[in-house]
This record gives C-alpha cells, structure tokens and sequence, in this order.
C-alpha cells in the first residue's frame, strides 16, 4: 500500500491546533504526516497526544524537530565551522533521529550544511529557469 504524507509545513500557521490539520489533511486523501523544522515543542505536545491516541502515522521527521530557536527559519548544521554550533547541530540531529524511532517514522530529513559561496548562484538559477 502506498502512503501519501503532507508536510506539517503546510499546517503550520494555518491551523491553531494539529489536531485540525491532522483532520484537514485526511480529508484531502493523506493518510500520513510528515513533521517539518516549524515544529515547536507546543506543537509537538499535540502531535504525540494524537499520535498515543493511535489516530496518526508519521513517515518522516525534518531535523530540527522540535524547533527550539526563536526565529524557526534558523537551523543547527553539524557542518557548521563553529565548534559549539557544530556540536548544536549534531544535538539537533540526534534528538530528531531520537523522535523518528519514538513514533516509528521509517525517514528522517537532515541539512548537514551549505556552502555560502553558491547562495547567489541558488538565486540566479531559480532566475534563469
């Protein structure tokens, strides 16, 4: 059988509990979820009372999940130069993996990093296409 996921991307934000999201999403025809990096711990708390409820199947967990940082768009990088960053990034990255195994999601996404040098490039790109 194939599953279908929904990014809780695409609910954060636009519901003000999960449970509406879950809701919404299995009218669309999902039948599963995938956790993102907007995740904070609040929102996680109604995820897993959800999930214990057995009413929801997580196939993937995006690191960092929860999000701690006050600004959600700032993510830890176990390639960070920054020792004390790196070592936050690899914190992040095995608490997320730690959370995929909890709710037996078969996937995890990680960011290891990314090269400032090509930012510009990354624009360009997306410009020229």
């Amino acid at each position: 059988m194939n599953r279908v996921s929904l990014s809780t991307m695409w609910g954060v934000g636009r519901f003000t509990h999960m449970e509406d999201f879950v809701a919404r999403s299995g009218a669309l025809g999902f039948d599963c979820v995938e956790l993102n990096h907007q995740i904070t711990e609040p929102l996680l708390d109604e995820i897993l009372a959800i999930y214990r409820d057995g009413n929801l199947v997580i196939t993937s967990v995006h690191d960092p999940c929860p999000n701690a940082s006050p600004k959600l768009e700032v993510l830890p990088k176990v390639s960070d130069v920054d020792e004390t960053a790196r070592q936050a990034g690899v914190r992040s990255a095995k608490s997320t993996i730690d959370l995929a195994h909890r709710l037996r999601a078969p996937f995890v996404v990680l960011h290891l990093g990314d090269v400032t040098e090509l930012r510009g490039h990354a624009q360009r790109l997306r410009d020229h296409f």
